[in-house]
């Protein structure tokens, strides 16, 4: 039996971080050139966000930066 994965409590610190900063909404659009690269990871601290590409995502702002700076959005 497998046992459970407890994540670091800095994780979890920056989960509560994250999820107390105003949401935004993001679409990434599908990439016509690699249709099977259908997510978008994005790491922040240790806490990651995988994002569906083609749909539309509540995010805090700071992952929505990071998208537009990697040229995303």
């Amino acid at each position: 039996m497998a046992d459970k994965v407890e994540q670091a409590p800095a994780i979890v610190g920056m989960k509560a971080k994250l999820a107390a900063l105003p949401k935004v909404k993001v679409k990434i659009p599908v990439d016509k050139q690699n249709p099977k690269d259908l997510d978008v990871t994005v790491q922040i601290n240790g806490y990651t966000y995988l994002i569906k590409r083609g749909e539309e995502v509540e995010v805090p702002n700071v992952v929505k930066e990071i998208l537009e700076n990697a040229k995303y959005i």
